[in-house]
């Protein structure tokens, strides 16, 4: 990746098309995988992030400096012509930032990654972080998961680490995914009479016991409570594939028996349970 930083100042000049790393592109050319951390301060109009005017394609790129457009300008062209592309690329800028657009812009549109020239860039895949001027791209939203939620969907991020890391941002409006878990710590038994706990599923869905993580690991049981079975309480392990009334699922607000011969954690996923007969574990002691 090539970073680049400094300033560039067209303060108090008359100078248009200053960019932080051009100032007006042919066609033809293309800049990818840059990191441009360029302080810009515009004088006149068609300042830019990266570039001024531009019939340049952009990709994988991030602006993260410092831009000052007092009479005109965007996050990375300042002027976008036929042709000009950005692609996969983040808008961050530092704070103090802006874009101010002259009395006689009009309707022109002008944000965080183009001012309109004589076309609209072409966009893809392209996020802001603080919004100057005109919406354009998508704005990135931070998640932040609390205790027991994991969160899925979304952009990933591959080789972080490295000097190459590849950020996969998807095109379309994504599902973020969120799912609560629940875990309980069981202690193992050391003889047939200890070690039974009474635990109920914390999840409203009704769940079957191969879904929570290690309940049937190492040797364990696992009891229901059946009334109108002859044996009143029925062994998951020999039921759970009964014709009729099969003991393979574990219903909300229900109470069941279950030991194992290891320490084990138990951890449930899904949606809370806030019904009556709400019950954590219960150890024998």
């Amino acid at each position: 990746m090539g970073t680049f930083d400094g300033t560039v100042s067209g303060e108090g000049t008359t100078y248009n098309r200053i960019g932080g790393l051009y100032g007006r592109s042919g066609g033809g050319v293309t800049i990818d995988n840059c990191r441009i951390s360029v302080n810009i301060k515009g004088g006149a109009w068609s300042v830019g992030g990266v570039g001024g005017e531009s019939y340049t394609t952009i990709r994988n790129t991030v602006y993260d400096g410092k831009l000052e457009c007092p009479k005109s300008g965007a996050g990375f062209i300042g002027w976008s012509t036929t042709d000009a592309t950005i692609e996969n690329c983040v808008f961050d800028p530092q704070d103090g930032s802006y874009i101010t657009k002259k009395e006689d812009e009009g309707d022109r549109v002008m944000g965080p990654f183009y001012r309109y020239g004589n076309s609209d860039a072409i966009l893809t895949n392209c996020y802001y972080l603080t919004l100057l001027g005109d919406a354009q791209g998508k704005q990135v939203r931070t998640i932040t998961a609390g205790s027991y939620i994991n969160i899925s969907g979304g952009g990933s991020l591959a080789n972080p680490t490295t000097n190459s890391p590849t950020l996969t941002m998807p095109a379309a409006n994504v599902t973020i995914n969120v799912i609560y878990s629940a875990s309980n710590s069981i202690t193992g038994y050391t003889s047939g009479a200890d070690g039974w706990y009474l635990i109920s599923s914390p999840m409203a869905e009704t769940m079957n016991p191969t879904s929570v993580t290690n309940m049937l690991g190492n040797t364990y049981d696992l009891f229901r409570f059946n009334q109108n079975a002859e044996m009143e309480w029925q062994n998951y392990k020999i039921h759970n594939n009964d014709a009729q009334n099969p003991f393979n699922a574990l219903v909300s607000g229900q109470g069941y028996l279950y030991a194992n011969s290891e320490d084990v954690t138990l951890t449930f996923f899904g949606t809370p349970y806030n019904g009556d007969n709400r019950q954590g574990f219960l150890q024998n002691e």
